[in-house]
């Protein structure tokens, strides 16, 4: 029934009445319900007449839509009853089902993940003998690809080192699209986000089994132990130390090398400029965050501004970074080449670390005479430096050597 009465009534009236075969049809009373008591959800009711003791029951709801109203039926479950009971029988199962494979998946992802985790610090500890502890690798395929890394723990070399790790990472975070690096002749790795959570290093100087002045253990900078002596200590060592420190370094400019005839070489072709290094590739990334750093720093200053002992800095608060942040305004909305991506990434770092400031009270702590002259000290922190970079990278290292960079750290 529609009421197109305007304004509405307020209320209606339905009245009954007999069939008869013969005659007219005759009044068994009506009923007037008010429009303010109808509601849009269906109401079954029975409503009393007005003449005599009959009623008459109604099932009664306020449609606004007539075509609406015209098409609507009461609300009624499924006919036959088995048949609703089947079919929530099947809808059950099929829950149950996929959420036994969903925990499935989950349990056969975290074995996987833990193999990849065991696999790599084996490896790790099988080539190089150092001791690396991961507490999960993820990677998750799709368009835009997430590898994480969680607990990333490497350990000091051996020695009486007492810093509890070298390096730990909480959580790294990669996202990259692979589709990028096919869709052009240069390949292009396109990297959404990179974030770094929770870095801490410790730079320490102990006794060593790597060097020894006679028959005595020196002490080494736990950073040169991963490459199996310092490239700035000049004390005798044994001839397989001398040996295995040479192979070190010729392997690594042999690499450079390499990596600078291959620049030079495409930068006279016109393929490649130089800043690619011979690397036929270039990095977009949109987002950097790297959180909560924590670098004890001293001994390394300490040392290469020629510190003879460690500074038990390890005992100490070290330099925090709550966060360095770059996105595309600092990267720009082009793809990058290596040696330009570095150049713009390492400022950040640097103009975070206080290293003037740290200069003076690390050297003093670690006993160097050059604490009374500073302006000596920080002639031989930049000159170690120098040195460190062409003994491990080679002569022609494009991103400090010659530059005004070097000079910056001090």
């Amino acid at each position: 029934m529609s009421i197109d009465d305007d304004p509405l009534p307020s209320s209606i009236q339905i009245q009954v009445f007999d069939k008869d075969m013969v005659g007219e049809d005759d009044s068994l009373g009506q009923v007037e319900i008010p429009l303010d008591q109808i509601t849009t959800t269906y109401q079954a009711k029975w409503y009393p007449l007005s003449v005599g003791q009959g009623q008459i029951y109604l099932v009664i709801k306020k449609i606004r839509d007539p075509l609406k109203a015209k098409n609507s039926s009461p609300n009624v479950g499924i006919k036959p009853g088995i048949l609703k009971y089947l079919i929530t029988l099947i809808l059950a199962l099929s829950f149950i089902a996929c959420f036994l494979g969903s925990i499935l998946a989950h349990a056969l992802a975290a074995i996987l993940e833990f193999l990849a985790a065991v696999f790599v610090r084996f490896t790790i500890r099988a080539f190089t003998g150092f001791l690396v502890k991961f507490d999960f690798i993820s990677i998750r395929p799709g368009k835009v690809t997430e590898i994480a890394i969680s607990g990333l723990q490497i350990q000091n070399p051996n020695g009486s080192y007492k810093s509890p790790y070298f390096l730990r990472l909480d959580r790294l975070d990669i996202h990259i699209k692979p589709s990028s690096f096919f869709q052009s002749p240069t390949r292009v790795i396109t990297v959404p986000v990179l974030r770094v959570d929770g870095l801490t290093l410790y730079t320490e100087k102990a006794k060593s089994p790597l060097v020894s002045i006679g028959s005595r253990q020196a002490e080494l900078l736990n950073i040169w132990g991963f490459l199996g002596a310092s490239p700035l200590d000049e004390n005798e060592k044994s001839e397989e130390l001398r040996t295995k420190l040479a192979k070190i370094q010729a392997s690594s400019a042999q690499c450079m090398q390499q990596c600078f005839q291959r620049a030079k070489i495409a930068e006279e072709r016109g393929l490649l400029p130089k800043s690619a290094m011979g690397l036929n590739i270039k990095f977009l990334i949109d987002c950097l965050l790297i959180t909560d750093l924590n670098l004890y720093l001293k001994d390394l200053i300490a040392d290469l501004a020629g510190g003879t002992d460690g500074t038990g800095e390890h005992e100490y608060k070290p330099v925090e970074i709550g966060h360095i942040l770059m996105d595309v305004d600092d990267f720009g909305a082009e793809p990058l080449w290596i040696v330009d991506l570095v150049k713009l990434i390492l400022p950040k770092f640097i103009t975070h670390i206080p290293v003037s400031s740290i200069l003076t009270s690390s050297v003093s702590a670690a006993g160097s005479t050059l604490f009374d002259k500073p302006s000596k000290a920080q002639k031989a922190l930049k000159e170690n430096t120098d040195k460190v970079q062409d003994r491990l990278f080679g002569a022609n290292w494009p991103l400090y050597h010659g530059t005004d960079e070097t000079s910056s750290l001090v």
